[in-house]
């Protein structure tokens, strides 16, 4: 049997898995990512989890094995920069997965950005199946995103098309780690929301860290501050997704990670503002919706892309759905085999948000035709669906969240200043993250040039 090894690093946690061909994970490992130790302590995490996957059995069949990070990546270089992991500046990532004692030397690992991997799993088996144009972003201890653009994954020149958590929607807002101010990521990220929330004047219980779930309890308690944060959140995200919609006519929006568990704590509002935002007939009425695969999805994009770079490195750039390959791949010189269907994921939809807009508008997913030779992985099902090919072109787009985190994995903020007032009423007077207490009017680019689609 072929198997496809799996890696998602992000600022909280850093996972590991094997996953069939089906997409079925066969063993999952996990350690928390040191973010604030040396990169050799980073990579000491890595290796711990690569060490766990190598004592499963399954392991004697990998064949590939993909890599999804927080980011900016460089897939060309195999090269690490996340922007809330500072220890790692150009860390050679791949280099150094490669170069692990059990990792077989045919193995070839596969770099990706984890917002790039998440998008490629929803758009295959997840919220957005069969939605020709698509924004799937990575809401928790960072901000991360993809496109799907005419059917397609797509990932830019440089592999970081679709980096919604820097584009900058507070003209005079606070800098960022990433150069730039007023980010979105600074103002809705899981971090920010916590630390808003504790520069104004909010206290977790007692015993309880102080995360964007946290927060989550307290708005869903009425509490005035955790109320505000998460206003300011959804008001961030809404000029963000607006200027996005602008630019490349988005049929729907999917939000994972740990801040979109908050329900409508978050939904609520960033529906609301994105209807102020969306001020342009042809940007109006995009549906929110939750991601579907929020546990699992960066491990399975991941693996998704790992089996397509058996079709070989001239595919990888984007995404198109595909038909899976199901015959096995000879360990020694991999081979893409015949397609054959799959069907749709198991995960559950959430109840919070309305059904997924397909190509047509019906809610219903669609199937995609395939583009031959790619072999991805998936989740086995009726036929009639589709599965994705993949194949990173020159990068994938860049994170600064884990994708996995089927609760909120927001960082416990302890050290805050105030420095201003939280918007949308809040009595406390101060936050870290912004210079005003509003977003103002969006200023944003998301680069769109140069990729080709994970197909």
């Amino acid at each position: 049997m072929v198997v496809y090894g799996a890696l998602d690093i992000g600022g909280t946690k850093i996972a590991g898995a094997l996953v069939d061909p089906q997409g079925r994970l066969l063993a999952r490992a996990e350690r928390p990512t040191p973010a604030r130790e040396p990169a050799e302590t980073l990579m000491g995490a890595v290796t711990g989890v690569l060490d766990e996957l190598a004592g499963h059995p399954a392991w004697r069949d990998l064949a590939r094995l993909g890599i999804a990070s927080a980011g900016p990546v460089d897939m060309a270089a195999g090269t690490v920069s996340p922007v809330n992991i500072p220890g790692w500046r150009g860390f050679p990532l791949v280099e150094r997965v490669r170069s692990h004692p059990h990792v077989p030397a045919r193995t070839h690992p596969v770099l990706i950005g984890d917002a790039v991997a998440m998008t490629a799993a929803e758009h295959w088996r997840g919220a957005a199946r069969g939605v020709d144009s698509a924004l799937c972003m990575v809401v928790s201890t960072g901000i991360g995103g993809g496109l799907i653009l005419d059917g397609r994954l797509h990932a830019g020149r440089t592999g970081n098309a679709g980096h919604i958590g820097h584009i900058s929607v507070d003209l005079d807002g606070p800098a960022c780690p990433c150069g730039a101010r007023g980010c979105v990521e600074g103002l809705a990220s899981g971090t920010a929301i916590a630390a808003y929330a504790l520069a104004a004047g909010w206290r977790p219980p007692a015993g309880v860290a102080a995360t964007a779930a946290a927060v989550a309890a307290a708005a869903r308690e009425g509490d005035p501050v955790a109320l505000a944060a998460y206003e300011r959140a959804a008001q961030a995200l809404a000029a963000a997704i607006a200027a996005t919609t602008a630019l490349v006519e988005l049929d729907l929006v999917v939000i994972g990670g740990g801040v979109a568990q908050a329900g409508d704590t978050l939904f609520a509002p960033l529906r609301r503002h994105l209807a102020d935002y969306a001020a342009l007939d042809f940007t109006r009425g995009v549906p929110i919706v939750p991601a579907e695969l929020s546990l699992d999805a960066g491990l399975i994009g991941a693996a998704a892309v790992a089996a397509a770079s058996l079709a070989g490195p001239a595919d990888i750039g984007g995404m198109a759905a595909a038909a899976p390959a199901s015959a096995p791949v000879p360990a020694t010189a991999p081979t893409p085999a015949p397609a054959t269907a799959l069907a749709p994921a198991t995960a559950p939809a959430s109840a919070t948000a309305p059904a997924a807009k397909g190509p047509e508008g019906t809610g219903s997913s669609a199937t995609v035709p395939a583009p031959a030779e790619a072999e991805p992985v998936g989740t086995t099902g009726a036929a009639g669906d589709s599965a994705p090919a993949f194949a990173p072109a020159s990068g994938a787009t860049p994170t600064e969240t884990p994708i996995t985190d089927a609760a909120p994995a927001d960082t416990p903020v302890t050290d805050v200043t105030p420095t201003d007032t939280p918007a949308s009423g809040a009595t406390p007077a101060a936050t870290p993250i912004s210079g005003s207490s509003a977003v103002p009017a969006p200023r944003a680019s998301v680069p769109l040039r140069g990729g080709t689609a994970l197909g």
